[in-house]
């Protein structure tokens, strides 16, 4: 899930159980060189190669 110490998560009760996922991250619009781009609101981790191959690979399973 992607969960670490300080992670923010939503916890929802829906058709009576808990459901937990990871919080969205709050962010905003800019427009840089013409072009929109997504500004994270807070500070967040970098994405990095093995974050993304990590992921890859949990859908293959």
């Amino acid at each position: 899930m992607g969960l670490a110490p300080g992670r923010e998560v939503d916890i929802i009760f829906t058709d009576g159980r808990l459901e937990i996922e990871v919080a969205p991250i709050e962010a905003h619009v800019e427009m840089t060189d013409g072009w929109p781009v997504i500004v994270p609101d807070d500070e967040v981790p970098p994405l990095t190669n093995a974050l993304v191959r990590e992921a890859i690979e949990a859908t293959r399973r």
